[in-house]
């Protein structure tokens, strides 16, 4: 009787967490935008590789925290892959959680490229953020 209602309570609880919220490891803590001006131009395509050191003197960052993470977890689960192609970086956009981070390049098209995926998306809400956050910011 002790082992079903100690395995009842396990349930409950494991239940409760991923149905409710996420562990730890997988909470969003923060969302850093880095970026270059949109409206700024080079001579060729800046890669993800390329982008922090292209922009290093002029680079601008935004922390976004607190009341703007849920929405922004809720976007970042809404990448359609796309086909691949050229990209001409202005901005990086990390999702930070408790033991990892995964980072995105994007253009101003709207594109995204997560590097270590090797994966091209679109994003259209996540986008608008983005461009919203480094118009406003200016």
């Amino acid at each position: 009787m002790r082992t079903f209602i100690f395995a009842l309570i396990v349930t409950c609880f494991c239940v409760v967490n991923f149905s409710y919220g996420q562990t730890n490891s997988q909470r969003l803590k923060k969302v850093v935008i880095e970026y270059e001006e949109f409206t700024t131009t080079t001579g060729e395509n800046v890669t993800c590789e390329a982008f922090r050191p292209t922009f290093k003197e002029t680079l601008h960052t935004i922390v976004l925290e607190d009341s703007e993470l849920p929405k922004l977890n809720l976007y970042r689960r809404k990448f359609v892959a796309t086909a691949r192609r050229s990209m001409d970086v202005r901005a990086v956009i990390r999702f930070e959680f408790e033991h990892k981070g995964v980072e995105y390049c994007t253009d101003i098209s709207g594109v995204f490229f997560n590097k270590k995926e090797g994966k091209f998306y679109k994003n259209k809400e996540l986008f608008d953020v983005v461009k919203k956050k480094c118009l406003i910011d200016n």
